[in-house]
């Protein structure tokens, strides 16, 4: 798996664990220039096989990772900026069966985790407070109604970034073969107010899990999952929710051959969605979205070499630069979510559901974790890239009918476009060199300004409607 950190001006860090067939513990990381080009490297051996990384984010003064050891090992491992390990920690008191650190949302020097149980649900969660050292600690254990069991998987800052929301996945022990869609809103106090949502109404015997959050330019949210539809058949869904969990939309998403399932979203530039996920295959699959969910266009990942390539999440680093994680790829999008090695799919359709927001109480226990230091091992490191996909040029999608012209064309750097019924004042228009570079994105009022640009072709596109054309710069 990779966890991307975003380093500025299109550097990444990346850390990567478990792709190393017996040798479980080996963890390394990658400094990467905005070309993907591995500029320095360190490896570690960590204290127990079987290490799972889950998080890895960017502190003040270094980096942060979190994750799980041999199952019964929640830790947090702190390292500086050139990747020297600083402290490396196991909590020893977490309660109800806690084996798992999932989630780091970092506040300058200060950070908050949150546990889950891993693979199965309990009767509660922690949220904790660090310091950058590792000597300070505070939180609270969240726990839910005697009746519910809950687990977390995906929780983000809101606009105070002591706020913040919590998805994963809940039951009734009244009725545990029915998992629901959950979220849950945190601050310093611990948790204000958890909601299920039941996606599948026509069953109790599913399983429905939020895999992903992004915020939203509106201010409100959008939640990825899945639902099982029978012992090995699935849906994807978006939830779309405002900051008090209320449904402002809810969309699903099927394949008629075989099964989707959505674990990462993303919202575009323009508002439109972009959501990842796998099929029955375990190959990656992208859905174009509109705001509201609608569906535009599906494609399939087709992976250089074959094999499983099922969806981590998407991440778009300081420059705006949007790319899409799988378990051993990291696959470049433009800024309208085109990319290349994807085909075209027209097996998958898009249904409507409004589920009605369920409230549980929570009961919020002010809590002290209590840390072991644990031992790394120096490593030569070993990984690198291999460029499999380039994109060169800029990748075509299905015009919707009436076809765009612009004109005039070739053109002095005015360009206007026609028929004039097929778009709307102020538009969102974008335009892109033959690289795949954009040159504009901007409304369409009377026309766009090209004169800024070199002499050359480009390609046009709106948005909305897909439609594209190309222009002649003399």
């Amino acid at each position: 798996a990779l966890r991307p950190v975003d380093l500025g001006g299109g550097n990444t860090l990346y850390a990567c664990e478990r792709s190393f067939n017996y040798d479980s513990s080996y963890v390394e990381l990658l400094w990467t220039d905005p070309f993907q080009a591995v500029t320095s490297s360190v490896s570690y051996r960590l204290q127990t096989p079987l290490t799972f990384l889950y998080d890895a984010e960017k502190l003040d003064d270094g980096f942060l990772f979190c994750g799980q050891t041999y199952d019964v090992f929640p830790f947090v491992l702190k390292t500086d900026a050139a990747g020297a390990v600083q402290w490396y920690s196991w909590m020893d008191n977490l309660a109800f069966f806690q084996r798992q650190i999932v989630r780091i949302l970092p506040r300058g020097a200060d950070f908050t985790v949150y546990s889950a149980q891993g693979g199965i649900l309990s009767t509660g969660v922690y949220r904790l407070e660090g310091n950058a050292t590792g000597t300070t600690w505070s939180g609270h254990a969240i726990m839910a109604p005697s009746d519910i069991r809950m687990s977390v998987y995906e929780a983000i800052a809101m606009t105070d970034p002591m706020e913040q929301l919590v998805t994963g996945t809940a039951y009734s022990t009244t009725d545990q073969q029915n998992l629901l869609a959950m979220v849950m809103w945190t601050n310093a106090s611990g948790a204000s107010w958890m909601k299920t949502y039941d996606i599948e109404p026509s069953s109790d015997t599913q399983s429905e899990e939020i895999r992903s959050l992004a915020a939203t330019s509106d201010g409100n949210y959008v939640c990825a999952g899945y639902v099982t539809t029978g012992p090995s058949t699935y849906e994807g869904f978006i939830l779309k929710i405002d900051a008090l969990g209320g449904v402002i939309w809810c969309k699903r998403y099927s394949d008629s051959s075989g099964g989707l399932l959505l674990s990462a979203v993303t919202e575009l530039p323009g508002g439109e969605l972009l959501a990842a996920g796998g099929d029955a295959n375990y190959h990656c699959m992208v859905l174009n979205l509109d705001a509201t969910g609608g569906l535009l266009q599906a494609r399939r990942y087709l992976s250089p070499g074959g094999g499983s390539e099922l969806t981590d999440d998407f991440f778009t680093n300081s420059i705006g630069e949007l790319k899409l994680m799988t378990r051993e790829k990291v696959i470049n999008f433009s800024s309208g979510g085109a990319s290349c090695d994807f085909v075209d799919v027209t097996t998958v359709a898009a249904s409507s559901h409004t589920p009605t927001p369920v409230p549980h109480s929570m009961v919020n226990t002010p809590f002290t974790p209590t840390t072991q230091p644990m031992n790394t091992f120096v490593r030569t490191p070993v990984l690198g890239w291999v460029q499999t996909c380039v994109i060169s040029g800029v990748e075509e999608m299905t015009a919707t009918p009436p076809t765009l012209h612009a004109f005039p064309d070739p053109s002095d750097g005015m360009v206007q476009f026609e028929p004039a019924g097929t778009f709307l004042q102020a538009e969102r228009v974008v335009v892109r060199a033959i690289s795949g570079a954009v040159v504009f994105d901007g409304p369409y009022n009377d026309g766009i300004d090209l004169r800024h640009a070199t002499a050359g072709v480009y390609m046009i596109e709106i948005p909305r409607t897909q439609q594209r054309t190309r222009v002649v710069r003399r």
